[in-house]
């Protein structure tokens, strides 16, 4: 598998664990009257078991990214979090019965579309500074 499509492969796992993460802490919060502001509600609400578990997928989803950013430069790959916004949608009509209207198809269509014409556009990552190959570069002269 070559690097782009392993990188790739990684950060669309990455974008649908978040996708799932979002469905379930919507689930977890949605399981009472709506909350108004930061209050002790509100962290009770979170450690019920859906938003719990949307605080652990995140963290994965998280944990991935971070092996993608790793790989790949920023301006590359969070672009492509925009697909988040194809991932929830499906999902949220799926799971917890969401109207999708129309025009919000329209717009799911745009982004997809913008994230495949900013995909052709990559350049290679510049490999990352070495302790090893800085030691090997010559110290430059002194001047008198």
């Amino acid at each position: 598998m070559t690097g782009l499509i392993k990188s790739l492969s990684i950060l669309v796992m990455a974008i649908a664990l978040g996708a799932v993460g979002n469905i379930l802490l919507k689930k977890g919060m949605s399981s009472g009257e709506p909350l108004e502001g930061l209050s002790s509600q509100l962290f009770l609400r979170m450690l019920q078991p859906p938003a719990l578990a949307g605080l652990i997928v995140f963290g994965l989803s998280s944990l991935l990214y971070c092996l993608v950013l790793s790989r790949e430069d920023l301006s590359y790959a969070y672009p492509f979090v925009a697909l988040n916004y194809l991932f929830v949608t499906l999902l949220a009509w799926r799971f917890l019965g969401e109207k999708v209207p129309p025009v919000r198809i329209v717009g799911l269509a745009i982004i997809i579309l913008g994230v495949l014409v900013f995909s052709l556009g990559r350049t290679p990552p510049r490999p990352a500074a070495t302790p090893a190959a800085e030691a090997r570069e010559p110290a430059p002269d002194p001047q008198p």
